[in-house]
C-alpha cells in the first residue's frame, strides 16, 4: 500500500518540479532579455518586478497542482491511515514537504532578481515554520476526522447491536415517568461535526442527556463534556417526551437518521449499559452530596433523572445535593454501577 502511494506522489512532485525547473529557468534566460528590449524604457527596477510577477503567474497552475492531493491520493492517504494511525505523521511530513517544495521556488524567483538581507530570509524563515505549523495540525485534525467518518461508516450493523441494552434498560425503568430514548444518526454535513459535547446545546437548551455515542466498532458510554462529536456517530439520548421533542427540533437537518424510542434488537455488550433506581436513605453514599461532589461521570455513570415527593426532576443541577429518600436513576456500565452498591 506504501509502495503505490510513495510512486503516486514522487510521480506527481516529480512532473511538478520539472515543469516549474523548466519555467524558472526560460524566464531567467529569455523572459528579462524580452521585457528589456520590449520596454527598454522602463526602469530596471520596473522591468525586475514586472519579470518577477509574470514568472510567478505562469507557476501558480503548476505549484497548486505539485501541492494538490487528487481522488487516488486521497484515497490512499485515507486507507493508510485507518491501517495504522501513525501513519499520519510521514504522510503529513510528505504533504508538507512538497508545499515547502513550491514556496521554495517562489523565493528563488524573488531571490533571483532580488538581494535579500539576512533580516528577510529570517522573517521568511520564521513564516515557514508558522505555516509549517498551521498546516500540521489541519491536517491532523482532517485525518483524525476522516479515520473517525470510515470507522463509523463501515460498523453500522455493530452500531445497531450496542444500542439494545441501553434501551431496553430505559423502557423498563423510567417510561412510566415518561422518559424515553431517542437514537439520532450525526450527518457529514452538520454544523455539529467536530464540537465536543460541552459546547452543543442538548443539555443546555432542551435539558436532554447524551447517555452513549457509538462510533463505528467503538462505544462510548457516559461521554465526558470534551467528548468530540464525528461524522456518523450515533448520538442517544434520555430525556422526557417534551425534551425529546425540542431535541429533533435542534437535530433537523442535522442527522441522516432519527428513531424516535428506539427498540433495537441485538447481542448483549460484554460490560451491559443499565439505568438502576437507588433509594437514597441515611447511608446512602449520595445522601446530602451533589452531584458535583460526587463526581459520578469519574466512575463511568452519571444521574438521569430522580424523583422527590412525587415530582421527576430531569437533568439535575449539579450543585443540588440528594436528599433522603430520592429516588434516583443512575446510568452506567453495569460494572461501574456495581462498584457503587
Amino acid at each position: 500500500m506504501w509502495k503505490s502511494y510513495l510512486g503516486q506522489v514522487f510521480l506527481r512532485i516529480g512532473i511538478y518540479t520539472i515543469l516549474l525547473l523548466a519555467i524558472f529557468m526560460g524566464g531567467d534566460l529569455f523572459l528579462g532579455k524580452f521585457l528589456e528590449g520590449r520596454f527598454g524604457a522602463w526602469s530596471p527596477e520596473t522591468r525586475k518586478l514586472l519579470s518577477v510577477v509574470i514568472t510567478i503567474a505562469v507557476m501558480i497552475p503548476f505549484l497548486y497542482g505539485l501541492t494538490l492531493r487528487n481522488s487516488s491520493i486521497r484515497k490512499g492517504q485515507s486507507d493508510l491511515v485507518k491501517m495504522r494511525h501513525s501513519n499520519m505523521w510521514t504522510i503529513m511530513s510528505i504533504d508538507i514537504l512538497r508545499i515547502l517544495i513550491a514556496v521554495a521556488f517562489i523565493l528563488a524567483v524573488i531571490t533571483e532578481h532580488y538581494s535579500l538581507s539576512w533580516v528577510v530570509l529570517l522573517l521568511i524563515v520564521i513564516a515557514l515554520a508558522s505555516f509549517a505549523f498551521v498546516i500540521q495540525n489541519t491536517l491532523s485534525n482532517r485525518f483524525t476526522m476522516e479515520d473517525r467518518f470510515f470507522e463509523n461508516l463501515g460498523a453500522n450493523e455493530e452500531r445497531e447491536k450496542k444500542l439494545s441494552p441501553i434501551t431496553a434498560s430505559v423502557r423498563e425503568n423510567l417510561d412510566k415517568y415518561n422518559v424515553h430514548i431517542e437514537s439520532v444518526t450525526l450527518s457529514p454535513d452538520s454544523q455539529f461535526v467536530g464540537q465536543e459535547l460541552r459546547h452543543l446545546p442538548f443539555r443546555k437548551h432542551v435539558q436532554v442527556n447524551i447517555v452513549k455515542i457509538s462510533r463505528g466498532s467503538q462505544s462510548i458510554v457516559i461521554p465526558s463534556g470534551d467528548t468530540p462529536v464525528y461524522p456518523y456517530d450515533t448520538l442517544l439520548a434520555v430525556g422526557t417526551e417534551q425534551q425529546l421533542n425540542d431535541f429533533r427540533e435542534i437535530m433537523k437537518g442535522e442527522v441522516t437518521d432519527i428513531n424516535p424510542g428506539y427498540k433495537g434488537e441485538g447481542a448483549v455488550e460484554d460490560e451491559e449499559f443499565v439505568i438502576r433506581p437507588i433509594l437514597v436513605d441515611d447511608v446512602s453514599f449520595m445522601n446530602g452530596k451533589t452531584l458535583r461532589e460526587l463526581s459520578l461521570r469519574g466512575l463511568g455513570c452519571m444521574v438521569i433523572c430522580y424523583l422527590r415527593d412525587g415530582e421527576l426532576v430531569t437533568n439535575p443541577s449539579p450543585d443540588e445535593p440528594q436528599m433522603k429518600d430520592d429516588l434516583v436513576w443512575l446510568a452506567g456500565l453495569k460494572s461501574s454501577l456495581g462498584k457503587l452498591g
